[in-house]
């Protein structure tokens, strides 16, 4: 089992993050072969704001759709990165790259 739903995921109706056909749910149900699991609906959402009910524009709220479904990928990623550093020693400048890439990772693995 995962700490989370396992990827791909992909962006379907421009603001929907879903995983692929009959992808497990990371906890060990798999969904239909003819459905997927829906990770994050970036849709239409009123926020109170000081002046008043507003709304994300359609532009942002696909940007943060596209950047949920990357999110998988990007920890991988990350993952990889943290490696190599470790294996090879690099840490960045005085530290502080290792640490952001560490910090991201963690914050991505937290457990409930």
């Amino acid at each position: 089992m995962t700490t989370h739903t396992p990827g791909p995921w992909e962006v379907l109706n421009e603001t929907e993050v879903f995983t692929g056909l009959g992808a497990d749910s990371g906890d060990g149900v798999k969904a239909l072969p003819s459905d997927g699991w829906m990770i994050a609906d970036c849709g239409d959402c009123v926020t109170f704001t000081e002046i008043g009910p507003a709304e994300l524009g359609r532009d942002l709220r696909k940007a943060n759709a596209r950047l949920i479904a990357a999110a998988p990928d990007l920890l991988e990623a990350l993952e990889g990165v943290e490696r190599l550093c470790s294996q090879s020693g690099y840490i960045g400048v005085n530290g502080q790259y290792l640490k952001v890439v560490r910090a991201a990772i963690a914050k991505a693995r937290v457990k409930p």
